[in-house]
């Protein structure tokens, strides 16, 4: 519109400088003008918040999706939509099977995630899926030592991945823009409610000449970009440095992020993963703080702990889970009737880290 108006006039060159910029500053203010016509005033964008606000308290809507873990949403209230969510850990620490149960806890909830694979075939997940709902061992299942019984198992439990809200992608080459234009077509056509993505440092870059660093970062960035876009979580795994190897307790932290400054930045939300048993060591805490659903002790070996790294919004700290790795599934722990927890309403009690005690309006009671 501004070009439009500086060629209407015809002015003479540089003889008429001084009028030329009087009216191309006339031109731009009455733009701005416009344009500001078109923006929410302070007034109008203080009423939308306060009715997203009320919205919230009613339960109307939320900004967040449960993960299915009440005490991991105790700490960060759900996947947050509109932002990107990291999960990271060390290889062979069970990325994909708690991604995996996420992606299951949100198909009970009657969402539509999108799992986007980059690491396995289609197949291979479903290997995983069909034994979390059978309670089958999946080495069984693929050494093909089952029953006739546990076969009819197995079928009857596929019914339900057969349904239009189990999305996967398993194409085994993705770029940013790929990845962009197949969640806008799921979005369309399938009106999708959360993406997954196995995982960050699989995707391909165009810039190979770059540092790789950069190249993290600009695909983070996309994501996070994307996220606000569409409104939707976004989910990355990504793998985790071998610093946290050489610490006495493995525990990892933020900085064993593989290039953790852009995927820390651009991430609302960090969750860390961490088997003590893997290293062939104990918890810090006792398990005798813990049962699992059917009132049992906790096994050494399926003792697990999400750390909460990040959370905008959040609390910090460790939620500790139950991992049956034989069948690819994710339990929550029940506190200890039992036992004497001077501190145990406290989210942070199972950290070694000291945080502020938290609102009670925030805790939930056990």
């Amino acid at each position: 519109r501004a070009t439009e108006e500086l060629m209407a006039m015809k002015l003479p060159g540089l003889d008429h400088g001084e009028r030329l910029i009087e009216e191309v500053s006339g031109i731009l203010i009455r733009c701005y003008d416009s344009y500001s016509n078109r923006i929410n005033t302070n007034q109008q964008s203080v009423a939308a918040t306060l009715d997203l606000i009320e919205s919230i308290r009613k339960k109307d809507r939320s900004d967040y999706i449960p993960t299915g873990f009440g005490k991991l949403d105790d700490a960060i209230m759900g996947l947050p939509k509109s932002h990107l969510m990291t999960i990271a850990a060390r290889p062979g620490m069970g990325k994909t099977t708690f991604m995996l149960q996420l992606f299951r806890n949100l198909l009970q909830q009657g969402k539509k995630p999108l799992l986007i694979s980059i690491e396995m075939a289609t197949e291979q997940l479903l290997i995983k899926e069909l034994s979390a709902v059978s309670k089958i061992d999946s080495r069984l299942i693929e050494s093909g030592k089952i029953s006739e019984v546990d076969m009819e198992v197995l079928k009857a439990k596929s019914k339900i991945y057969c349904q239009d809200n189990y999305i996967i992608e398993d194409s085994p080459r993705w770029s940013i823009e790929k990845l962009k234009t197949v969640i806008r077509k799921h979005l369309t056509a399938n009106k999708i409610d959360a993406v997954f993505i196995d995982y960050l440092t699989l995707i391909r870059t165009d810039n190979r000449a770059g540092r790789y660093d950069l190249q993290v970062g600009e695909m983070t960035n996309s994501l996070r970009e994307l996220a606000k876009d569409t409104g939707l979580p976004i989910v990355i795994l990504s793998q985790l440095n071998r610093d946290s190897d050489k610490r006495e307790t493995k525990k990892p932290i933020l900085s064993d992020l593989r290039e953790s400054g852009s995927i820390e930045q651009d991430s609302k939300t960090v969750l860390l993963l961490h088997q003590p048993s893997y290293y062939q060591l104990a918890p810090e805490s006792s398990l005798s703080m813990f049962l699992t659903n059917n009132g049992e002790p906790v096994d050494n070996n399926e003792y697990f702990e999400v750390i909460v790294a990040k959370a905008r919004n959040g609390k910090t700290g460790i939620v500790p889970l139950r991992y049956r790795k034989e069948i690819h599934t994710f339990e929550e722990l029940q506190y200890n009737a039992e036992e004497d927890f001077n501190k145990k309403r406290s989210f942070d009690y199972y950290s070694q880290a000291q945080i502020p005690y938290q609102d009670e309006r925030y805790e939930k009671s056990n």
